[in-house]
């Protein structure tokens, strides 16, 4: 008769909750006509990040701000190639 072993599963750590992980974030002051505080809500969540300042906030709500800040820059961006394509140089015609 053939012996077998009997093998044990590794043991794995229970997932963390991502909402108890904090992660600092910091956002840039805006204008004078910008709010002081940046508004996020995430299933049930709602948080007020304030701008010019760095804070810590559950993983999931800095996700959030990290993409709002990669949107932001890209829209930023965006908008200047648009407004370098829709306006002529003026500068060359106009002494500032």
């Amino acid at each position: 008769m053939a012996k077998t072993e009997k093998t044990e599963a590794p043991v794995t750590e229970k997932a963390q909750d991502p909402w108890k992980i904090m992660k600092k974030v910091f956002l840039e002051r805006g204008g004078k006509n910008e709010p002081k505080s940046l508004f996020v809500s995430l299933n049930g969540r709602d948080f007020m990040i304030p701008k010019g300042q760095e804070v810590e906030v559950p993983a999931p709500i800095a996700r959030v701000v990290e993409t709002h800040k990669r949107a932001k820059a890209a829209l930023m961006e965006t908008m200047a190639e648009v407004e370098d394509e829709a306006m002529p140089d003026l500068r060359s015609q106009f002494r500032f």
